[in-house]
């Protein structure tokens, strides 16, 4: 079941409604099925298990980093689970403005529809990051950035054009 949450400093979270004016919605926000499957999740997670969520996503991004990397500038920017990925020339994604750019310059498609087109599904946006779990394996990771070499070797070859 889908699930998710945010969270920040108090002065921001109470500028969302009911406190405050800004209405936040979602597909699945406060579904009671989603928050009862994330809270029975919440409460089996331990010191150990986010660990390993946080190296999983670690060694997707540097395995994701070196396959693409081969083939087509690429950023993937990694925090704890969270693994992001930016494909192509441009500055150093630090904010908005920069992701924009990179995001901007027409690769990610092409790349997104060649890992599909090979088995693996991935955000079809460039601004969506990915986040590893604890039934991904070692050698989902490793499928996952070989796939991600081959797309890469074809989209450089089949884009060569958006690259320069």
């Amino acid at each position: 079941l889908p699930v998710g949450a945010f969270g920040g400093c108090r002065e921001i979270m109470e500028q969302l409604a009911p406190l405050g004016p800004v209405y936040q919605g979602g597909t699945m926000s406060g579904n009671p099925l989603a928050c009862a499957a994330g809270l029975a999740v919440l409460e089996l997670m331990t010191d150990d298990a986010y660990d390993e969520l946080a190296s999983r996503g670690v060694s997707l991004s540097a395995q994701l980093r070196d396959a693409i990397g081969s083939a087509l500038p690429v950023q993937v920017p990694n925090v704890r689970s969270l693994v992001g990925l930016f494909v192509g020339p441009g500055p150093t994604v630090a904010d908005y403005d920069s992701a924009k750019v990179v995001a901007g310059n027409g690769l990610y498609a092409p790349f997104f529809h060649a890992m599909l087109s090979r088995g693996v599904a991935m955000a079809p946006g460039a601004y969506e990051a990915m986040f590893p779990s604890l039934s991904h394996s070692d050698d989902d990771l490793r499928r996952t950035a070989e796939v991600a070499h081959a797309a890469a070797v074809e989209v450089a070859r089949t884009h060569a054009h958006l690259l320069k």
